[in-house]
């Protein structure tokens, strides 16, 4: 996965440095047949330090799994505020594990319970399994988490990167309909929302992207949604959600990457979502791919609006 020359005066330097060294000699995702160890070779853990939390526990659901973190130290009156996190990896790659060092740093650095989400993956469960597992989820930690997790089930936020920000841009506009207390937050890094998209329409500007180019996304999208016509679903594409469904959405925090074939989607979606009055917030970073927006900016984020 070289980078184009013609995207290297865009990047950071110090991007560009990490991607010669740790995904250069990597093959690109689009020219391999389906094969599950694929997991095994792509499974990139973020390039900072998993920190040290209070407790550490997994509860099995009927079809899926997750995983909580609690900070150290006793919970505020009516308890912690949690974060319902969800892994990226084009619905196909990562795990409960494979994003725990930005879990971790959000849960001692913001003080709260933050719980991840082992949804099935596909092409073996493809779409709607994942946003099934992650509705389960959010009802399990409503109803389960004020006793087993000392959470405050009124102070809640979805979270998740990339294909997990589509899944939890999905979960925020079904939260609404679910009779649960309202989301507080919703934060979406790098997201795709919008699987209609091509390189003749947003991907266009960004094509040469590194990391996550036009054929890869391609790859990921024909393995999660092998029936085209559901590519409009607004749960699989949070871009074609209704003016109600959007009006019912908590805050939103956009996390960009400016050298990334889906910030221009994002920023469609951050748009069509203030139109309809939620309060919205984007931090794009320059020179920055898909893979290289900053962990501190997630936790200053929720910081704000969860401590």
């Amino acid at each position: 996965m070289s980078i184009h020359p013609s995207m290297l005066p865009l990047l950071d330097p110090e991007y560009v440095a990490h991607h010669n060294s740790n995904y250069a000699h990597l093959p690109a995702l689009d020219s391999m047949a389906w094969d599950p160890a694929i997991r095994e070779n792509f499974n990139m853990q973020p390039d900072f330090a998993t920190l040290p939390v209070e407790k550490t526990e997994d509860f099995e659901l009927d079809l899926t799994r997750l995983r909580a973190y609690t900070p150290s130290g006793e919970p505020p009156e009516g308890g912690w505020p949690a974060l319902l996190y969800i892994h990226g990896g084009g619905w196909t790659l990562g795990n409960i594990s494979s994003e725990a060092p930005l879990m971790t740093n959000i849960c001692a650095s913001v003080r709260c319970v933050v719980v991840a989400v082992d949804y099935r993956l596909a092409p073996e469960d493809p779409y709607p399994a994942a946003v099934n597992d992650c509705v389960a989820a959010l009802l399990w930690l409503v109803r389960q988490g004020p006793q087993k997790l000392h959470i405050n089930p009124a102070r809640i936020a979805v979270g998740g990167t990339s294909s997990g920000g589509n899944l939890a841009a999905v979960l925020a506009l079904k939260a609404s309909t679910l009779q649960i207390p309202k989301l507080i937050l919703q934060v979406l890094i790098v997201p795709i929302t919008d699987n209609t998209a091509t390189v003749a329409t947003s991907w266009e500007s960004k094509k040469y992207a590194p990391f996550l180019t036009p054929d890869v996304m391609m790859w990921f999208r024909h393995h999660y949604l092998p029936d085209p016509e559901t590519w409009t679903n607004w749960d699989a594409s949070p871009l074609f959600a209704t003016a109600d469904q959007i009006r019912a959405l908590p805050k939103t925090l956009f996390i960009l990457s400016e050298c990334d074939i889906l910030c221009e989607e994002a920023e469609q979606y951050a748009k069509k979502i203030k139109r309809e009055g939620v309060d919205v917030e984007v931090k794009i970073y320059k020179g920055a791919p898909h893979n290289g927006v900053l962990h501190e900016s997630t936790c200053v984020g929720l910081s704000q609006n969860l401590s």
